[in-house]
């Protein structure tokens, strides 16, 4: 068996002349993104996967941070890639990281965004107390682990803070109100098996977000859970993306045959 290389550092890969930027899920890290970086440098992206504040460090330095800061590294990690990527960049990102890649879609009007496994609510309806336990019980143990082709890539805290679970819900209210104004090429993809987000919110994204029908895609992966990054499907996830961008960003490269079903 190959070992995976882990690290919660950021990377900057440099290739063609369009930018991709990669978000990271919440209390996750870019270890996570190695997978589809990769994919999509070999095609001839610049790659670029920020390590968001707060994040990669400890729980207490999660804690300290709120969901502005977040969207603020992610804002920053843009701009550092639009310099490096004349033709123009692409915002993606997993669960946190996708809402936050819609925030920057509406703000900053990037060439297109893409959206995995992001979504607009709490599937764990403890998480909506988060605002108010934090101040008591102001962390939670890690519950389980995921299965070992997904716990390879992973750098987890063994506990969560739940002052950050409240952040994350202000963060994503906030992309709730700001959804119609997102109007950028839109690919959306969601695994049938996911165990964190309701997968239904994958809808509510596409039906709420201001995107023309023509230019944007909302596609189901059956046996994904909601790592879809790291699940064995994950080269199709990847083809489809780049059929995508092909398709909807003048000059991205080229895709390998692709795979899925679209709505």
């Amino acid at each position: 068996m190959n070992a995976v290389a882990r690290s919660p550092s950021p990377f900057f890969w440099t290739g063609g002349p369009i930018g991709l930027l990669i978000l990271h899920g919440f209390a996750g890290t870019p270890s996570e993104m190695r997978p589809m970086g990769a994919f999509f440098h070999r095609l001839g992206y610049t790659v670029h996967a920020p390590l968001l504040p707060g994040h990669g460090e400890t729980p207490e330095a999660l804690r300290r941070t709120r969901w502005t800061d977040w969207v603020d590294g992610a804002r920053a990690a843009t701009l550092r890639l639009a310099e490096a990527a004349p033709g123009g960049v692409v915002v993606a990102g997993l669960s946190m990281g996708g809402a936050i890649a819609l925030l920057l879609a509406r703000e900053l009007a990037p060439r297109a965004a893409v959206v995995l496994a992001a979504p607009l609510r709490f599937r764990d309806r403890r998480a909506y107390l988060a605002p108010l336990v934090h101040r008591f019980s102001p962390y939670r143990p890690r519950e389980g682990k995921k299965p070992p082709h997904i716990e390879a890539h992973l750098v987890p805290y063994d506990r969560i803070p739940l002052r950050s679970v409240a952040e994350l819900w202000r963060l994503l209210r906030v992309v709730r109100r700001e959804l119609p104004d997102v109007r950028v090429p839109l690919f959306i993809a969601q695994g049938l098996r996911d165990e964190t987000i309701f997968p239904l919110d994958a809808e509510r994204i596409y039906r709420r977000a201001g995107t023309p029908p023509a230019k944007k895609a909302l596609v189901w992966y059956p046996e994904a859970s909601h790592l879809i990054v790291l699940e064995r499907e994950k080269e199709t996830l990847f083809r489809d993306i780049a059929r995508f961008l092909h398709t909807h960003v003048p000059g991205a490269p080229a895709p390998p045959e692709s795979g899925g079903t679209p709505v």
